[in-house]
């Protein structure tokens, strides 16, 4: 096809091929950009998902503590109660044992600087937990951005 051609048609496919050349390499640099500033964001992203990663481990804990307490806890509390009527009171010890870990608690709460929030969810809880569902959905809208531009790549 090339050995058929003229000299006029041949500059004329080489200047349309390195005009075809030129857009190509536009595109693949602007999607290089794209992907650059998607990687910056995600980076700048990621400690956001960590720290939501934390928090969920943090509040799973929590209930997995809350739950001892009033299961495991409260039903030794109750079996020895039952027993001290019997075989003389217990209250001291039970105290001890309910002192402790109320000892522990106030020492995390102390070495922390947190606030007794031991009553119902504050405003600043239902707060934060709309802010955390806020920031799963950026970070899903994140990755699929991230996920189209290397499927266009």
């Amino acid at each position: 096809d090339v050995a058929r051609m003229s000299v006029k048609e041949l500059r004329a496919a080489v200047r349309k091929e390195r005009k075809e050349k030129e857009r190509h390499q536009s595109v693949a640099q602007e999607t290089a950009t794209e992907l650059a500033e998607l990687k910056t964001t995600f980076k700048r992203e990621a400690p956001a998902e960590e720290l939501l990663r934390l928090k969920t481990e943090a509040a799973r804990l929590g209930s997995e503590i809350e739950a001892l307490i009033l299961g495991a806890l409260r039903q030794a509390v109750i079996g020895i109660g039952n027993l001290g009527e019997e075989r003389g009171a217990h209250g001291a010890f039970l105290a001890g044992v309910v002192g402790g870990v109320q000892r522990q608690l106030t020492e995390l709460r102390a070495q922390f600087d947190l606030p007794d929030a031991s009553a119902t969810p504050t405003p600043s809880d239902v707060e934060a937990a709309e802010s955390a569902a806020a920031l799963r959905a950026g970070m899903a809208a994140i990755r699929a951005q991230a996920a189209q531009a290397a499927a266009a790549a």
